[in-house]
C-alpha cells in the first residue's frame, strides 16, 4: 500500500508537467538534447548542439557548395530545486484532480512551473549582446535601408544566405 501514495503523486505531477510543456515558452528556445542523467542537485548534463546548415538552390551544371557541420557543448549543473506542499481530504479525492484535464489545481501548478522555468530561461537574455548573432561578418561595400519600405539594397557588396534576417552593426560602432 506504501507504493499506492507515490504513484498518484507521480501521475499528478505528469499531469503538471503536459500543462507546463503545452504553455512554456522556454521550451520552443531551448535546447533539450542532452546526455547524462538527473539524479540530484550536482548532476551534471551535456548539453549539444549543431549549427545551422541552410538549404541551397541545385543546378545540375554547376558545383555543389560543401557546409561546414559545427557542433558545441555546453554544460548544465542542476542546481536548484522547487516543491509544492498542500494537503487534501483523501486519496479519491486527490486521484479525481488526476482524472479530470480540466482540474483548476494541476492547471495552477503546471502554470506556476512555467512561470519559474521561463522566468529562468528568459534572464539569459541580458548575456546576449547585438553582436551575438549566427551568419557571417562582411565588411566590404556598403548597405542602405530605404525609411519608407525597409528595403536593404548592398553597393560593392554580396549577400549571402547566412545574411538573410541577421542585424547590421554600422561603421565606427563598438555595439
Amino acid at each position: 500500500m506504501a507504493a499506492y501514495p507515490n504513484k498518484l503523486i507521480e501521475a499528478f505531477a505528469s499531469q503538471a508537467l503536459k500543462v507546463f510543456y503545452m504553455k512554456s515558452v522556454s521550451d520552443a528556445i531551448t535546447n533539450s538534447d542532452y546526455e547524462g542523467q538527473i539524479k540530484d542537485t550536482s548532476s551534471i548534463l551535456n548539453v549539444l548542439t549543431f549549427g545551422k546548415l541552410t538549404a541551397q538552390d541545385y543546378d545540375p551544371s554547376t558545383t555543389m557548395n560543401l557546409s561546414s557541420l559545427t557542433e558545441s557543448s555546453a554544460q548544465l549543473v542542476t542546481n536548484q530545486k522547487k516543491y509544492f506542499y498542500f494537503q487534501v481530504k483523501d486519496w479519491d479525492t486527490f486521484r479525481s484532480y488526476i482524472k479530470n484535464p480540466e482540474n483548476t489545481i494541476v492547471e495552477q501548478i503546471g502554470n506556476e512551473i512555467k512561470k519559474v522555468v521561463d522566468t529562468f530561461v528568459l534572464t539569459f537574455w541580458s548575456d546576449v549582446a547585438s553582436g551575438n548573432r549566427v551568419g557571417t561578418d562582411y565588411d566590404t561595400g556598403t548597405v542602405a535601408v530605404a525609411a519608407t519600405t525597409g528595403v536593404v539594397t548592398g553597393t560593392g557588396t554580396t549577400f549571402t544566405a547566412e545574411m538573410v534576417g541577421a542585424g547590421f552593426k554600422a561603421a565606427g560602432h563598438s555595439k
